[in-house]
């Protein structure tokens, strides 16, 4: 199986610099790597929060809606 990766990487061409026949030439100026700097803040911070609160969501009231989903009370 490596001999088979090996075999397809040196097979592959070299990427082409040229941004002639390409969908998007990359960013132009500051602001794009600011969008792009900003986008990745944004996911990092919500996808630090997502953990955060499933592993502890910290619902202790008494009163919280999950004690009566929980409870024997039906």
């Amino acid at each position: 199986m490596l001999v088979s990766a090996l075999w397809w990487l040196a097979q592959a061409e070299p990427f082409p610099t040229a941004v002639t026949g390409r969908h998007h030439e990359g960013p132009r100026n500051v602001f794009d790597y600011v969008l792009v700097v900003l986008a990745i803040a944004i996911v990092i911070v919500v996808t630090v929060l997502c953990v955060k609160y499933f592993a502890r969501p910290g619902e202790k009231n008494a009163d919280h809606i999950k004690r009566r989903i929980l409870g024997d009370d039906l």
